[in-house]
């Protein structure tokens, strides 16, 4: 039988001293070796098995931090990966989103070309997405709105602030609509503005709506005319005129006879065609600059701007008041109308619209009770 020194011998025969040093049998079998190895100086062999299991142990720590090192690597890029995949899948689901969303959101450099525009730019404009993409023209904006719109974005965008406006456009087929836009900058770390994101919303029908009740808020839906809050409004600037340019007011306040048993008897439809065409007989006694308005169910009011050397003002009341006489014939049915009226006049009956209508209608109860 061999003696153990044999056996170690020959199992270091062969093998990676960076192997043997790097592992603790291997360090084990290279240190139990050297007394063997030098027999005739054990001091010396001491030594040796000393400084080779030092040396395994720091091989072997530099080679396990290496194994540490080339670990924490691939994981870093392993979750670079992940980290990669889960924003690009981010950004999938968050542009799916603005696809099916309501509003146009387009995002531009600031060059002004169209990085991206989701597909309710279609529905919006009737432009396709391929169409736009790369571009550095929105055609749903006329020449003036882009050049209003490009001014306005850059006297606060480029400064990083936001800018919102209501935008006048039309689409491909030449309809023309109305957008709310807002335009938000992209500033890098540095304080640029790298690109815009700009949202937009059709408010077309809004405004519209808008609109109608702010024409009903001020105008009689019947006859078209200004109602009685937009009459005081108006007797209001023309005193303020008058009193910078010079110039005499009469404010008169019509009041048609009889005029509820009209719509008892031939309906409101007959009712509201007589109310019209009072509106147009009013029309030919005044001038074009003169206001017309209906103050209540069977109440008109009008301002009249006059000057004493060609006629009065009770003049003008009695030819108003004659327009108003008169036959007319709706739905084949004859009507006489009568009315009666009242008159106040600027500046010899008061100075101010609250006033001047109050005694208009004060002269008119007079009238009423005349029997006129």
């Amino acid at each position: 039988m061999r003696p153990i020194s044999e056996h170690r011998h020959s199992m270091l025969l062969g093998l990676s001293i960076v192997l043997l040093l790097t592992t603790g049998a291997g360090t084990y079998l290279i240190a139990s070796s050297i007394p063997d190895m030098f027999p005739s100086s054990p001091h010396l062999g001491d030594s040796l098995t000393q400084s080779i299991t030092l040396l395994g142990i720091i091989a072997s720590a530099s080679f396990i931090a290496s194994i540490v090192v080339a670990l924490i690597a691939v994981t870093g890029i392993r979750r670079e990966r992940l980290h990669r995949r889960q924003t690009e899948a981010r950004l999938q689901r968050a542009l799916k989103t603005a696809d099916q969303a309501g509003d146009l959101i387009a995002i531009v450099n600031r060059k002004g070309k169209i990085e991206y525009i989701n597909r309710t730019v279609e529905q919006m404009t009737g432009f396709s997405q391929e169409e736009l993409k790369g571009t550095m023209h929105r055609p749903w904006l006329p020449w003036y709105a882009e050049d209003q719109a490009f001014d306005a974005v850059r006297q606060t965008v480029l400064t990083g602030g936001s800018y919102r406006g209501l935008v006048s456009c039309r689409r491909k087929d030449g309809t023309p609509f109305l957008i709310d836009e807002h335009v938000t900058p992209v500033i890098e770390s540095n304080g640029g503005v790298v690109r815009f994101i700009s949202t937009a919303r059709d408010v077309t029908r809004l405004k519209q709506i808008e609109d109608r009740l702010d024409y009903l808020d001020r105008y009689d839906p019947v006859t078209g005319i200004p109602n009685r809050r937009s009459f005081g409004d108006l007797l209001k600037r023309e005193i303020e005129d008058c009193e910078r340019a010079g110039g005499l007011l009469a404010v008169m306040v019509l009041d048609i006879d009889r005029f509820k048993p009209i719509n008892d008897i031939f309906g409101a439809e007959v009712g509201d065609e007589v109310l019209r065409q009072i509106t147009r007989a009013l029309r030919t006694p005044i001038g074009p600059r003169d206001c017309i308005a209906r103050l209540g169910s069977d109440e008109f009011g009008i301002i009249h701007r006059y000057d004493m050397q060609h006629l009065t003002a009770h003049i003008i009341a009695e030819r108003v008041q004659h327009a108003m006489e008169q036959k007319i014939f709706v739905g084949g049915h004859e009507i006489i109308l009568t009315a009666s009226i009242g008159l106040a006049t600027y500046p010899d009956d008061a100075q101010d619209a609250v006033t001047l209508q109050k005694y208009a209608d004060m002269a008119l109860s007079r009238a009423k009770a005349r029997g006129r």
